[in-house]
């Protein structure tokens, strides 16, 4: 027989779990609860957002949903995103307040180094486009500097077919 403290551990899992699934199929429950997160969260879909719609308005469009996450200083993450040979891309990166310097480089399939920012600044912009070698391109974002660590950053991919289009 189970002690009398783990069937209540027992149970209160059961209840959260239940609790979580009958939040998860409530949008109008999940939707707000999820959008909160914290002040550097809101302040990288903030920055985000804004970019999508000035890149609408310039003819390119959300290719998947941004990645964001966190690093400390000098801290690297990998991406890989795919890219055809025809159409061309920006990829867009942001960071929170206490971000100063947000690094992106981008490589084809084959490592060579297509585009990179790693100046100063909190907004880098990359471009890949055609004519270029199709395939999963690798994306390093690096944070180059963080007044208070870790700093929230977000890397959003926008395609624009048939080349160039309005500016």
């Amino acid at each position: 027989r189970a002690p009398r403290s783990q069937g209540r551990s027992v149970a209160f899992a059961v209840t959260a779990m239940l609790a979580t699934a009958l939040l998860l199929t409530m949008p109008w429950i999940a939707a707000p609860l999820a959008a909160q997160g914290d002040r550097w969260e809101q302040q990288v879909a903030r920055g985000l957002e804004r970019t999508t719609q000035s890149l609408q308005a310039r003819g390119y469009r959300a290719a998947g949903a941004p990645v964001t996450g966190m690093l400390f200083v000098d801290e690297s993450e990998r991406l890989e995103i795919p890219v055809s040979g025809t159409a061309e891309y920006l990829l867009v990166g942001t960071c929170d307040d206490d971000c100063s310097r947000l690094s992106l480089v981008i490589s084809n399939p084959t490592g060579y180094e297509v585009d990179a920012v790693r100046g100063p600044g909190n907004a880098p912009i990359v471009k890949v486009g055609p004519p270029m070698l199709p395939g999963m391109y690798r994306v390093t974002v690096t944070m180059a500097g963080c007044r208070v660590s870790p700093c929230r950053y977000g890397v959003a991919t926008y395609v624009r077919r048939g080349g160039r289009g309005p500016r």
